[in-house]
């Protein structure tokens, strides 16, 4: 993404953002763990290679990826009864941004990838069609099941959070605490620090609760 200067020219570069300190532009870094471009190309170049496809593809089985700092794995593991033209899912931030998309997959698939924690996501289950299809699906976020169901309805909505794995906040004074050091607190103190700070709120939302 590009965005113009506040009050001044700037040029556009021919770089996508990335978090790889070797990818630089005049000495300084073009993009870090959140404005990471690469990652979101590498994680839907399947679905984009085949998406002009006439006929219905098989999404592999694929090793889970290697997930960089700050971010989580995330895995959806899908059986359906043989005729899945009908499924699809979508998952969003808490922008309403579509984050991952699949469909078009046949008897069982499994898709991974790597979130950002420190975030709100929607995990959305279609079936265009008019009846119910057999089978079942799993959700899975940073080692944790976040969704499932036995059957395919219309629509099934999931909402889930992680909490920022890395980052730290600056609550005052020149002190910067993460996430895990707010769990540890007691639920008092957690709720108090959540309201004062607002970093909490935006990075912390499984624990300040602070999605909706």
């Amino acid at each position: 993404m590009s965005y113009d200067c506040d009050n001044e020219w700037c040029p556009r570069i021919q770089r996508f953002s990335t978090n790889d300190s070797t990818v630089q532009h005049k000495g300084l870094s073009v993009g870090d763990d959140y404005d990471n471009n690469v990652l979101q190309i590498n994680n839907t170049k399947q679905i984009v290679a085949n998406f002009r496809k006439s006929v219905p593809k098989i999404l592999p089985l694929v090793a889970a990826p290697i997930c960089k700092k700050n971010y989580v794995y995330f895995s959806v593991e899908v059986t359906t009864d043989g005729d899945a033209s009908e499924i699809s899912w979508d998952l969003t931030n808490r922008k309403q941004i579509k984050m991952l998309h699949s469909s078009d997959f046949q008897s069982i698939s499994k898709v991974s990838s790597c979130l950002w924690s420190g975030n709100c996501y929607t995990f959305q289950m279609n079936n265009s069609g008019n009846t119910n299809r057999n089978g079942e699906y799993k959700v899975y976020a940073d080692g944790k099941v976040v969704g499932s169901g036995s059957s395919f309805d219309a629509t099934t909505v999931h909402s889930f959070s992680l909490d920022a794995r890395k980052n730290k906040f600056d609550i005052g004074s020149g002190k910067m605490k993460g996430c895990r050091w707010l769990r540890q607190k007691t639920n008092r103190i957690t709720r108090k620090k959540c309201q004062a700070v607002a970093a909490f709120r935006s990075g912390c939302p499984a624990t300040c609760n602070s999605c909706e």
